[in-house]
């Protein structure tokens, strides 16, 4: 979920500091209503087959722009980063009957207890200042949160500076839904992926499935002019002065069996892709266990 080490990432926050910090993060999801229209845009229908409506949210630091309530099925989701720093857009169900009152609550008392309520359903990966990306994901009726995990430049968590809100999904009409035109297949592994074979620049829609048995993601980095992944993981380790890389989306964690579509832009050069969800049984980010994969894009 996140281009920094598993130190930085919030489950490896202090319980005491998300006690604190979350109720914060809770009150301003209440104080602080959607201050977007609600972005769904109408399904264009074609020969009785609709295309997925489009969501659109705006991340800023330190809260989402973001309609309270849209309609489940097929969804595209569009972000764009219009903070000073790199943010994600993670979508969660939570569990039948769990307020986002109560996850907040099961929060303080740690992610190991709040985690469980949760299912993941995808979302646009990082970006930095100014990025666009969009996926396409499957959004079953219920409760949901919005969250980014990643870290500010202090170690403090997004999600714990109000990058936390809720979003309820009500059921849609049962119609044929036209599903992009895929241009290549991502498997995601534990822990491992398999991308597709020679890359070529320009738009095109991956199907990203998780063929693991826990949460993975795919989080997609640009490497800079001469750098190489050796400076990214130095960097990683030990951040000083600019990224020797540019975040450009991806697609935040999926559940176990579950497949969604992710629309990229690429433009020729050397790239990345990552995985920092952490493993339940070793507590290391999937990136230590293998979860990183260089490619080039011609």
């Amino acid at each position: 979920m996140f281009t920094h080490t598993l130190k930085q990432h919030v489950i490896m926050a202090a319980a005491t500091t998300l006690a604190a910090v979350l109720l914060a993060a809770c009150a301003n999801a209440q104080a602080q209503p959607s201050t977007a229209p609600a972005a769904v845009a109408e399904a264009a229908v074609e020969a009785g087959v609709v295309t997925p409506p489009v969501v659109e949210i705006v991340t800023k630091d330190h809260f989402f722009e973001a309609p309270a309530e849209i309609e489940g099925g097929w969804v595209t989701v569009k972000s764009r980063n219009e903070g000073a720093e790199p943010h994600h857009v993670q979508l969660a169900r939570l569990s039948d009957g769990v307020t986002f009152e109560a996850f907040v609550e099961a929060l303080q008392q740690g992610p190991e207890v709040a985690f469980p309520m949760l299912s993941l359903a995808g979302g646009p990966g990082p970006l930095d200042t100014g990025g666009e990306a969009a996926v396409t994901v499957e959004l079953a009726p219920g409760q949901y949160i919005l969250a980014d995990f990643l870290p500010s430049a202090d170690g403090v968590p997004h999600i714990a500076k109000g990058m936390l809100a809720p979003l309820t999904v009500t059921a849609a009409p049962e119609l044929a839904v036209a599903l992009p035109e895929v241009a290549g297949e991502v498997k995601l592994m534990s822990f491992s992926f398999a991308l597709p074979q020679n890359i070529q620049a320009g738009e095109q829609v991956w199907q990203v499935t998780n063929e693991g048995d826990q949460w993975h993601e795919i989080s997609l980095i640009k490497l800079a002019e001469g750098k190489t992944m050796m400076d990214v993981t130095h960097w990683m380790h030990a951040p000083d002065g600019p990224p020797p890389f540019t975040n450009v989306g991806g697609m935040q964690g999926i559940d176990p069996g579950e497949s969604a579509y992710l629309h990229l832009n690429l433009t020729p050069g050397e790239y990345a892709v990552l995985c920092h969800i952490p493993d339940p049984a070793s507590g290391k980010a999937h990136t230590e266990l293998g979860m990183v994969m260089p490619f080039t894009v011609k």
